[in-house]
């Protein structure tokens, strides 16, 4: 646990100096906050206080029965399998344009998760949650979201991420995929992001030197 603290506290002590050097004061987000940025809309979504506590609880071991009992009754329902309390921390914002949902960005929670904070909306894009594991999506929130490009942010790994199921899953639905890094294990229609070399224009003109990626009007 505490080699967990440790390495989490370094990276915490390395971005404040990033910030400082930049002038820029850190702020903590909860549910509930938001940043207008002109058209755009920044909807913080998760964390809840109440998520943050169960994070270190789980952190220190003190997962309780009743939260192990849901994780073992929703796989076998058939959901995505629950993922840990720490990744169900996570921040998940949605980018709201011009009054209407256009993106989702899910950082690592879980699909209990993000099927309670976006609440039946639809997202043509998404950021896909966790490098593609499977515990992020299922195929009621995939066909919730309806999303029109799926980003996997992914780098070689031992997880075997991204999981196939959820590259099924995205590709069912029509989404165009695209991973940051092509891994071992990606299939073809999984295309790679070479060096921000594709732009997702909304109402907005390419980047010189960019290339369009499909679905984004």
């Amino acid at each position: 646990m505490w080699d967990r603290v440790e390495k989490s506290l370094d990276t915490a002590v390395a971005l404040l100096e990033a910030l400082q050097k930049k002038h820029v004061v850190p702020k903590p987000i909860n549910a509930g906050d938001y940043l207008d940025l002109g058209e755009i809309r920044l909807n913080i979504l998760n964390p809840t206080p109440e998520r943050l506590v169960e994070a270190w609880n789980e952190i220190e071991g003190e997962e309780g029965l009743f939260k192990s009992t849901i994780r073992a009754l929703s796989e076998a329902m058939g959901e995505a399998p629950e993922t840990s309390a720490e990744n169900n921390s996570s921040v998940v914002i949605e980018m709201i344009y011009k009054g209407s949902p256009y993106a989702l960005m899910t950082a690592d929670a879980g699909a209990d998760v993000l099927r309670e904070v976006i609440n039946g909306k639809q997202y043509p894009f998404l950021k896909v949650p966790h490098h593609g594991s499977k515990t992020g999506l299922d195929d009621h929130l995939v066909s919730t979201i309806k999303p029109r490009i799926a980003c996997v942010p992914v780098g070689p790994n031992s997880y075997g991420h991204p999981a196939e199921e959820i590259l099924d899953l995205l590709h069912e639905c029509g989404a165009a995929i695209y991973c940051s890094e092509k891994v071992e294990d990606c299939p073809e229609e999984c295309l790679p992001i070479s060096r921000r070399n594709i732009c997702f224009p909304k109402d907005r003109p390419l980047r010189p030197g960019w290339i369009g990626a499909p679905f984004c009007s």
